[in-house]
C-alpha cells in the first residue's frame, strides 16, 4: 500500500477515511491527497473518491457497469465494487430502497 515501516507512522496517517474509506499511502496519492490525508473527510473530495472508485474500478477492480446496465441490475454482486461480498444482502436491500426513493422523487 506504499506505507513506510511501522516507525514512519504511515499506518495511522493513511488509515481509512471518507465515505469509502481509502487506506495506504498509494491510495491517498492516487487521489492527490497524500500530503493532506484528512482531505478524504471533505464532503466534496469524499464524493469524488466514491464516484471515481465506483465508476473506474479503483477499489477492487470491479465497477458499476459490471453490475448495472439497460438489461442488468445485480444488486448483491455490486457489493464487490467496494468490499467483496461482506454484508452484500443487507447492503443490496439498502441500495434498492435508496434507488426506489430517488425514482419516486422524480
Amino acid at each position: 500500500m506504499g506505507n513506510g515501516d511501522e516507525i514512519s507512522g504511515d499506518g495511522w496517517r493513511y488509515r481509512g477515511r471518507g465515505l469509502v474509506p481509502i487506506t495506504g499511502r498509494d491510495n491517498y496519492a492516487k487521489y492527490g491527497i497524500a500530503d493532506n490525508p484528512d482531505a478524504a473527510l471533505d464532503p466534496i473530495k469524499a464524493i469524488e473518491i466514491l464516484f471515481d472508485g465506483m465508476t473506474n474500478s479503483r477499489f477492487t477492480g470491479r465497477k458499476l457497469a459490471d453490475f448495472f446496465s439497460a438489461t442488468a441490475d445485480e444488486w448483491i454482486g455490486a457489493r464487490k465494487i467496494i468490499n467483496g461480498t461482506d454484508q452484500s444482502i443487507d447492503i443490496a436491500g439498502y441500495a434498492r430502497k435508496f434507488a426506489a426513493a430517488i425514482e419516486a422523487a422524480r
